[in-house]
């Protein structure tokens, strides 16, 4: 019988970005990386990045007080994300970056830009490498899930006040069910509902909304060989798009 070992490695991604040194201080060394490796972010799981500042001689920056927001932007120049680094070590500049599985299933695998501005008193661009370049690249890769599948849109009466379903979503039998929902000032809850066949309906799980105005993606695991969307105590706003693959 023969045996095979595989390796695997769990590392986190870390990547240092530069925050000019103003004081006035001579900086006797020119920054090496000219440029800036690229990022990568796996769909369909949770991404932490760690950040580190430095200055033109890659030394740690003190970030005390600052504040930074990451800008993921698309190729047709799109700002599809916007959201701030979370400082975990001021002191030696670090900050870490997240992005979760339901941010980036709404995006296509593909290389995008990214920028980082320090926003708190003064706004200055982070550069990513000492060519002045403030924008760099990642990867959204399908590596953990399938690839990118097109959406099915869901019908939903536009009516309050009442119990109303939507249309009926045939999964084939796959396992995991994504939804995105996008809101205008709803206030009500929605049932996810699957069935064997259509003529009988149980509760997946539900979700309550108050007066939102959001896109946001729901998840739903097992084997539902149809699904809808039970909408019930919708008092105000409107369901504008449900889609689902």
């Amino acid at each position: 019988m023969s045996s095979f070992a595989t390796k695997i490695y769990l590392f986190n991604q870390r990547h240092r970005v530069i925050l000019l040194d103003t004081t006035g201080a001579y900086h006797t060394r020119r920054y090496n990386i000219v440029y800036a490796k690229n990022l990568k972010a796996h769909k369909g799981t949770e991404n932490r990045i760690l950040i580190e500042m430095v200055n033109q001689d890659q030394k740690p920056v003190p970030i005390t007080d600052m504040v930074f927001l990451f800008r993921l932007i698309s190729n047709d120049e799109v700002l599809l994300l916007e959201k701030e680094l979370v400082i975990v070590n001021d002191l030696k500049g670090q900050a870490v970056l997240t992005l979760t599985a339901q941010e980036l299933d709404q995006m296509e695998s593909e290389t995008m830009g990214y920028s980082i501005e320090q926003v708190a008193n003064i706004n200055e661009p982070m550069f990513v490498d000492d060519n002045a370049g403030a924008r760099g690249w990642i990867e959204i890769t399908d590596s953990i899930m399938p690839k990118f599948t097109a959406s099915t849109e869901l019908s939903i009466p536009d009516q309050t006040g009442e119990s109303y379903t939507s249309s009926i979503i045939e999964t084939d039998d796959i396992y995991m069910h994504t939804f995105q929902l996008s809101l205008e000032e709803f206030t009500g809850t929605l049932t996810f509902q699957g069935a064997t066949d259509t003529n009988y309906w149980y509760d997946i799980q539900d979700q309550q909304f108050i007066d939102s105005s959001e896109t946001s993606g729901i998840n739903i695991n097992g084997y539902h060989p149809y699904i809808r969307i039970q909408v019930t105590d919708n008092t105000a706003g409107t369901i504008r798009t449900v889609l689902f693959r």
